[in-house]
Parts: structure tokens; C-alpha cells; sequence
């Protein structure tokens, strides 16, 4: 029975909030490492975490394309239920092969959630006509998943002091309780498009095309990959393998790693208002500054000395999001908007498994994770900064830029 979108709108939104805090009970942050260094090398353990992002990418246009045939709402159940038997995989694995299996189903589940979760909010507003609020929506939704996930960083921690597989169970549970609620949602009933592989490579195109239109979209577009292809690897990677070289146990991981986390739940919440006084004239310069100043001491800190920069790592991803990315997204034409984002976030999933992949083995040479935070630290320095700061200078020399 068709519903009105007044209903749909108060339906799936109020539902959205429930759905953010059940997905984002994610208990094995603080233990995954040590529970995978118990049977492979840093090397594997890296570049599985690039196998589970590039099958993700692989499979995005099939996934999309199922989307279409049975739903928004049954691919994202889909998607939760497949993560939850990937993470059984996961517990009882002991080697190479059993995590390779887990890291390429977990990728599928990934690939067919994470696509058309956005597209069923999206889809949810617009029937309402409500699309204008899909940033305030988006930017609530986030505080929620990194309140809730801060909670089961310390609670996993607290668990995994028991039995590293506990965490684990709990992990596949949430993800099993994400999918049976998502059966729950309304779907939307507003004419979208079919999802078909020529439609896919016309719009990868015209994403391409626009990055590409001007010097300065070249440029910006540069800037914007790899400050995300940076930060992005901290925020998922390698924070926690770095945090672990440094001798943090299962239990200081969780409390830490909680703290973090709700430290930046409140920096997303307060970046809106901070954002006020980051102008175009002076954001470019900011995120270089940050990243070289949180990553490249990498090698030379220590334990606990290390807190407020793996901190500053993490903060560096959350403001690209909340602040560089309005920036970014006032720079292309409305019409493309969308899909050359689409093709930049696509650009830094690819930078991310490259730097899964090349990360091992210069651990295993370096004997250290710190390594890889001064390597970042550097790639900030000589080409983050430089850019910044060309592109900074073009702002404060055009007085068209500034209003």
C-alpha cells in the first residue's frame, strides 16, 4: 500500500536515527590488529584491508544494479546479512586463505549497503521534497554513528579483555539486527533511474570531464584526493595498527579509542560553527598544516605522547568531510556536482587499497607502523602544502572567490 510522503519522510528519517546507531556498532575497532597478528603478517593484514575496499569498488555496479531490480531497501538488508556471515568467516579464521574469503564477502556486503543506503535517504527526502535538507540530515546521522560508535570502541575493548572473538560475535550480531531492521523502512516510490552500465560509464565520464574542465578544478580535485587518500587511511587503518606498535593493550585501546572518537563526534557537531572562520582564503592552507603537524613526528612518538596527534589524524578526516568538501562542492557546475564527487570519492578509495598495498612490507622493513604516519606526514609537506598553498593565493587574489 503506497503511503504519503509526509508519513514515508517521518517514517524512514525517524527510522534513519535508529538504523545510524545499530550500524555503527562496530566492537572490533580497538581489537581487529592484534586479532589478525596472532596468524598473518603486517603485509597480508594490509593488503586485505585494500581487498576488502577494492572488491567493494568492483562490485559497485552490479550491486547497483540489483538495487534497482528488488530495491533500495532489500539491498541494504541484503548487504548488512552478507556482513554478518563475512564476520562469522572472520571468528574462525586462523590464516591467509580464511581471511581472504572474509575480506572479499565483507567487500560485496559493503558494496551493496553502502550505495544504495545513501540512495534510499536520498530518495526518502526527495519524494518529501525535502532534498535540501540531506546535509542537515547526513550531518545528525553522523553524529549519531560516531556517538554510538565511540560506545562500542569501549565496550569491545572491554570485551576483547575476555576473548578477542567476543567482540566479533558481537559485530556480526549488530550487523544481523542492521539488516532485519532495514526490512522495516518504507520504500520510496519516486522514479529514479535505472542503473545500467552504459548509464554508469556516461556518468563516470561526465565526472571525469568535469574535474577536468579548468586548471583550477585540476587542481582542486588533486588537493581534495589526497588529503581524503590520507586521512581516510589514518581514520580506518592505520591509527589502530599504529596505536598497537606503540603497546597499547585490547582494554587502553577501547577507553582511548572511545575518547577519540567521541572527541570527534564533537568536532563534527562544532565544525559547522568553526567553519565560520575557516574562509577559502585559508582552508587550504589549514588541512597541510594539520596532517604534517599530527603525522610527521610519526617515528619519534611515543605511547602516550601519541594520543593528541593520532587525535589531530583523525580530526583531519572528519573536517575534510564537514568543512574542505563544501568548498569543494561550490567549485563544480550544479548539473555534475554530484557525479564528479562520486568520481573523487572514487579516486581516493583507489588511493586508499594503494596504500594498503605498498604499507606492508615497508612496516615489515621499518619493523613500525610509525614509519608510515612520517611518510604521510611527508607526502603532506611537499605536496599538499605547496598546492594549499597556490590555491589560497588564488582565492585572496580574486575578489569574485571571496563572497
Amino acid at each position: 500500500m503506497r503511503v504519503s510522503s509526509d508519513f514515508l519522510y517521518k517514517h524512514n528519517i525517524g527510522l534513519f536515527s535508529v538504523f545510524e546507531f545499530t550500524r555503527a556498532l562496530i566492537f572490533i575497532v580497538s581489537i581487529w590488529v592484534a586479532y589478525e597478528r596472532q596468524y598473518i603478517t603486517a603485509a597480508q593484514l594490509t593488503f586485505l584491508e585494500g581487498v576488502i575496499l577494492g572488491s567493494q569498488l568492483l562490485l559497485e555496479l552490479p550491486t547497483g544494479a540489483l538495487a534497482d531490480l528488488i530495491g533500495k531497501r532489500y539491498t541494504v538488508a541484503l548487504g548488512y546479512i552478507v556482513k554478518s556471515i563475512a564476520l562469522l568467516v572472520y571468528g574462525y579464521s586462523t590464516n591467509f586463505s580464511g581471511f581472504f574469503v572474509y575480506a572479499l564477502v565483507f567487500g560485496f556486503g559493503e558494496a551493496l549497503e553502502s550505495g544504495a543506503r545513501e540512495a534510499l535517504l536520498y530518495d526518502t527526502l526527495k519524494e518529501a521534497k525535502k532534498e535540501g535538507e540531506y546535509d542537515k540530515v547526513g550531518s545528525r546521522m553522523g553524529i549519531i554513528f560516531q556517538t554510538a560508535l565511540s560506545g562500542a570502541t569501549f565496550i569491545g575493548g572491554l570485551l576483547g579483555m575476555i576473548a578477542l572473538q567476543l567482540p566479533i560475535w558481537c559485530y556480526a550480531a549488530s550487523m544481523m539486527i542492521t539488516g532485519l531492521l532495514t526490512l522495516k523502512f518504507i520504500e520510496p516510490h519516486i522514479d529514479t533511474e535505472k542503473f545500467t552500465l552504459r548509464r554508469y560509464l556516461l556518468q563516470t565520464k561526465r565526472g571525469v570531464d568535469e574535474i577536468l574542465r579548468t586548471p583550477y578544478t585540476k587542481k582542486i580535485s588533486l588537493y581534495y584526493i589526497l588529503v581524503g587518500g590520507i586521512s581516510w587511511s589514518c581514520m580506518l587503518m592505520f591509527n589502530t595498527i599504529f596505536m598497537v606498535d606503540l603497546g597499547y593493550s585490547v582494554g587502553e585501546l577501547g577507553t582511548v579509542g572511545a575518547f577519540q572518537r567521541l572527541f570527534n563526534s564533537i568536532v563534527l557537531f562544532r565544525l559547522v560553527h568553526i567553519g565560520r572562520f575557516v574562509t577559502k582564503t585559508n582552508v587550504y592552507i589549514f588541512f597541510p598544516i594539520l596532517m604534517t603537524i599530527a603525522l610527521l613526528p610519526g617515528v619519534y612518538l611515543t605511547k602516550w605522547i601519541a594520543i593528541p596527534f593520532v587525535s589531530m589524524a583523525m580530526m583531519s578526516s572528519t573536517a575534510r568531510w564537514v568543512i574542505l568538501g563544501k568548498y569543494v562542492n561550490e567549485e563544480f557546475s550544479s548539473n555534475n556536482r554530484a557525479t564528479a564527487l562520486s568520481t573523487l570519492s572514487m579516486a581516493i578509495g583507489i588511493m586508499y587499497v594503494l596504500f594498503a598495498w605498498v604499507s606492508g612490507p615497508i612496516i615489515e622493513w621499518y619493523g613500525s607502523s610509525s614509519i608510515i604516519y612520517t611518510m604521510f606526514g611527508v607526502l603532506a609537506t611537499v605536496t599538499i602544502l605547496p598546492l594549499g598553498i597556490h590555491l589560497s593565493r588564488f582565492h585572496a587574489s580574486s575578489p569574485a572567490s571571496q563572497s
